[in-house]
């Protein structure tokens, strides 16, 4: 459990696809409402080129490594501006009935914003369009997932998927990734089979995308290698600019953490600007403005929105969680359902921002079962980093008892989360901890140690909580040793 006090409001509490793509489906009749295989040939250019070619004149094809995950997608650009697309390799078979119903997706991007598109499937016999079923939508910056579900009308027909954009400008390119075709039931005989279409997740976070001051690689989401550049940063103050602090020390911090209430989107997004002119990546955490059941259930929709499309604009990575250590505040499964539904709005609006869970840490391993990293994580949901809250407790008084054992930060903590986290290809870190005066006395080599146990199991960032606010325990770095001992440690780690 964590020894600092939680506050109610957080310290006062590139590129869209201008396409036509066909892609083929197989003949196989699942039973009705069975849900089928991947249907889409090469839908994430793994394979390069192959399935795939030009439809427009004047328009360049390249398979790059830009993809959502990091590995391939396929990219356009335009000689002149005017339409631009790519068709998928002739597959298409004809469907056996007429009422199976097939969901169709594609993950696009764009840096020509409001380009108007497209998703069409095609459903013809004998070369005679019989349905085509729409779904139109804007191209933005950030990745974002287009989808549509369609039913067959007759029997032998052949079906074909388009993705069109009507115009690219010149020097401007596409990205597509993520191509999906999945037959998911039957209406057949005039009955409708409730949709629920498999989980379908965009690609793991994306891959290398530039370099930290040590000349490690970190993600367009800001996750860096994390055997090699694990960051050191902090909290400060009550959201207190931290130059100052860090022009005595002679270093930038790696990572900041910053907390702010619902109402405060705007005074979020600026600091964070300006942390990353300072070369620190954000780590902010925001509560609601609505109860985690309205917030599940959509009404937090559109202020999620606002959040993730300012972030998205800012020229650099950004670390975000919604409603930090939730642990004893309200149904924690409704918290799981509102971090189930946020998730993917942040994720497709911006592309620079990572998602975190952030929670105590002793409750996961040690508190009740609902609040174990299995129960509390939400299910087929992309996330991208665990944050965890534990502090060396030695020294610390609560309940009118004083802690006379160090915490033992390896084996207690990180090995446990690492062992959790790695397998899954989940980032993780230290999302705020501290140390006691007196355990700096008795221990003043504790930070560097922790960061390097931490960095060992691969954590991505160890951030220190330096500031008494909402605490039980002189956790701030107020001592001429742990101002010394941290500002050595700080020395040795890397920035953006």
């Amino acid at each position: 459990m964590s020894t600092r006090t939680k506050s109610k409001n957080a310290l006062a509490i590139a590129l869209v696809l201008p396409i036509v793509a066909s892609v083929g489906l197989t003949a196989a009749a699942p039973s009705s409402g069975a849900v089928s295989r991947q249907q889409a040939y090469n839908g994430g250019f793994e394979a390069g080129r192959a399935g795939w070619a030009v439809t427009t004149p004047r328009t360049r094809l390249k398979v790059v490594k830009q993809g959502l995950s990091g590995s391939k997608a396929v990219k356009l650009s335009k000689r002149r501006p005017g339409p631009a697309g790519i068709t998928g390799r002739s597959r298409a078979i004809r469907s056996t009935t007429a009422g199976a119903k097939y969901a169709v997706s594609a993950w696009v991007r764009t840096n020509q914003p409001g380009a108007l598109g497209s998703l069409i499937l095609r459903e013809s016999v004998g070369g005679n369009a019989v349905m085509n079923t729409k779904k139109v939508f804007r191209a933005a910056r950030g990745w974002r997932k287009v989808s549509l579900t369609a039913v067959t009308r007759r029997s032998s027909s052949q079906l074909d998927v388009n993705l069109f954009m009507s115009r690219l400008n010149k020097r401007k390119s596409v990205l597509v990734d993520g191509v999906s075709v999945v037959r998911v039931g039957s209406t057949a005989g005039g009955s409708t089979t409730p949709y629920n279409p498999p989980y379908n997740p965009p690609p793991p976070s994306p891959g290398t995308a530039g370099k930290m001051s040590n000349g490690c690689s970190i993600s367009s989401r800001g996750l860096p290698v994390a055997s090699c550049g694990a960051l050191l940063g902090a909290a400060y103050g009550s959201n207190t600019d931290p130059t100052a602090w860090e022009n005595t020390m002679g270093h930038r911090l790696g990572v900041r953490r910053t907390y702010y209430g619902a109402s405060q989107v705007d005074k979020g997004v600026s600091v964070a600007k300006a942390d990353l002119a300072k070369d620190r990546i954000p780590w902010i955490s925001y509560k609601l403005p609505y109860s985690w059941p309205e917030m599940a259930a959509g009404k937090g929709d559109a202020w999620t929105r606002d959040l993730a499309v300012k972030l998205s604009k800012l020229d650099g990575p950004v670390w975000l969680a919604l409603h930090h250590e939730p642990e004893g505040d309200a149904d924690i499964k409704q918290w799981t359902a509102m971090q189930a539904r946020l998730a993917p709005i942040v994720r497709s609006a911006a592309s620079n921002v990572a998602y975190s869970i952030v929670v105590t840490g002793w409750n996961q391993l040690y508190g009740q079962a609902q609040y174990s990293l299995d129960s509390l994580w939400p299910k087929n949901t992309k996330i991208d980093m665990l944050g965890v809250d534990v502090y060396n407790k030695y020294g610390a008084v609560k309940d009118g008892k004083e802690y006379t054992t160090h915490t033992d930060m390896e084996n207690d903590y990180f090995k446990k989360f690492a062992a959790w986290a790695n397998p899954k290809g989940i980032a993780w870190g230290v999302a705020e901890t501290g140390f006691t005066n007196k355990a700096a006395e008795v221990d003043p080599q504790w930070v560097q140690r922790s960061y390097n146990l931490m960095k060992k199991h691969n954590g991505v960032a160890f951030t220190y909580f330096n500031t008494n606010l909402n605490s039980i325990a002189n956790w701030a770095l107020e001592t001429d040793t742990k101002k010394r001992v941290y500002a050595a440690a700080l020395k040795t780690t890397p920035t953006l």
